[in-house]
């Protein structure tokens, strides 16, 4: 059991880091939409290159340092992140919007079929258990290469002729974004300090430690930016946010967690987390439609928040 004035300083820990991350949130949303105006990006493209890559560099942060010793809490992170952006940052996301409907690329998003095939690698390569191939670490980090390449080629010809809309401060954007990032990785880590602090509290194993806390922790600012991006009229990020970041927590996240993991997972810690992320997956790629509908949005919503929240007590169990 923690003492009492550890568990004091955990409660601590968590406001202080969700007071963070809603702050780190609005600089982010804000710096890096102006930064989008200036280069003339669609919003889906700022959501999946710019927000992504910035909310998901805690999740690169911790579990790039529990790879080595702790390697079931590093991919934990990473399939429960997954998991919490599909059913808790997407979900909320249909919740918010209701019948107005939520643009959603589907199938076509740049890097899908990536997160997809990714996705089924990692479950053969990772299914049985042993230690992670190096091999597999690789090819994912390659696979993201491509996903970023033929996401600026898209972005470039769809706004090709399209006048910029002047941004006055470009540079202030980029400083402000750059920002908001910085306070969403310390916010994350201050909340995660706390929340590992109760993990240990309710005896839980690593595995599931990563899957729930950290991820909860590392995964927030997609929360956040989402929310915030939703409120600012630009809802056509939230989409490309999700996609964006479980593509990086799969392909970059995952890939650096197989080159320096240091100890063997144990199957029937991950075998759970594996079908955890395949079934996130193909829910964010199969709602699209209805979420660029409206219809039932509020309903397709309210299911993800629960089926995510089911989902977590089967993998506990």
């Amino acid at each position: 059991m923690v003492p009492i004035l550890g568990r004091q300083v955990a409660v601590l820990n968590l406001v202080i880091g969700l007071l963070g991350l809603v702050a780190g949130a609005e600089l982010s949303v804000r710096g890096a939409l102006g930064l989008a105006r200036h280069w003339g990006w669609p919003s889906w493209l700022t959501g999946l290159l710019l927000l992504a890559l910035g909310t998901s560099l805690p999740e690169l942060f911790v579990s790039g340092m529990a790879a080595p010793e702790h390697p079931e809490l590093s991919f934990g992170n990473i399939f429960g992140s997954n998991a919490f952006n599909v059913g808790l940052v997407f979900g909320f996301g249909l919740l918010m919007v209701g019948r107005k409907g939520l643009p959603a690329a589907g199938w076509r998003g740049p890097g899908a079929i990536a997160l997809v095939a990714a996705s089924i690698l990692a479950a053969w390569a990772l299914g049985e258990g042993g230690q992670p191939p190096i091999w597999l670490g690789v090819v994912l980090l390659a696979g993201y290469g491509f996903v970023v390449r033929n996401a600026l080629r898209g972005g470039r010809l769809e706004t090709a002729g399209v006048e910029r809309e002047i941004e006055p401060n470009p540079g202030l954007k980029a400083v402000v974004m750059i920002a908001g990032f910085a306070l969403l990785a310390w916010a994350s880590n201050r909340f995660l300090s706390g929340a590992l602090v109760v993990a240990a509290d309710f005896g839980w194993s690593d595995g599931f430690a990563g899957y729930l806390i950290a991820a909860i922790g590392t995964s927030a600012p997609e929360l956040f930016t989402s929310v915030q991006a939703i409120r600012k009229g630009h809802s056509e990020a939230v989409y490309g946010n999700v996609l964006g970041s479980n593509v990086f927590n799969l392909l970059v996240v995952g890939g650096v967690s197989s080159v320096l993991a240091g100890a063997p997972l144990a199957a029937a810690t991950v075998q759970p987390q594996l079908w955890a992320n395949l079934a996130a997956t193909a829910a964010l790629l199969a709602l699209a439609p209805f979420a660029r509908a409206g219809r039932g949005g509020r309903a397709t919503g309210a299911g993800l928040v629960v089926v995510y929240l089911v989902g977590t007590w089967l993998v506990q169990g």
